[in-house]
């Protein structure tokens, strides 16, 4: 029998953790652990859990977004008891260090490409700004020419804007 010193933060998890603590004790309120208890078949599972403390499963068997993640180690750590799986030592500083490594690599890759596809940007957005100048400069080459062309033949043109 373990002690439960965990500080339940809510009411759902304090059922949790009761029914975690009956589990081990092999004392079951459920009816159907009641049965697997008879039969010698009372596992601590996240659906014995779950009957047990009158709540759905959903909140303590799924890793991503586990919304009771200690009640949810407790019961992983009785299965890996039961198979007689070796408890995971915690991480070492060098698989620390190599996890962070791993993310600041991704994080590299993922400024690159954000990097390229600026450049990539830039450069068109370079050679739409030449085509459109190379066409105002010969528009206003021809618009010369014009004014040239009508001042010779007598036309009086009153004023021309320069360009920069």
């Amino acid at each position: 029998m373990r002690s439960n010193s965990i500080v339940p933060v809510d009411q759902i998890e304090a059922d949790f953790l009761a029914a975690v603590e009956r589990l081990d004790r092999g004392e079951p309120n459920h009816l159907g652990n009641k049965n697997a208890l008879e039969k010698g078949r009372l596992k601590v599972t996240f659906l014995s859990v779950a009957n047990e403390a009158g709540h759905s499963r959903s909140h303590i068997c799924y890793e991503k977004n586990c919304r009771y993640p200690r009640v949810r180690q407790m019961v992983l750590q009785r299965r890996d008891e039961r198979k007689g799986v070796k408890p995971v030592p915690p991480p070492s500083a060098l698989d620390i260090v190599r996890g962070q490594k791993r993310e600041i690599e991704l994080e590299l890759i993922a400024c690159r490409q954000k990097m390229l596809e600026t450049i990539v940007k830039a450069e068109k957005e370079r050679k739409e700004y030449v085509r459109t100048h190379e066409k105002d400069q010969r528009d206003i080459a021809r618009l010369r020419q014009m004014v040239t062309s009508l001042q010779e033949n007598g036309g009086k043109v009153v004023s021309l804007v320069r360009d920069m």
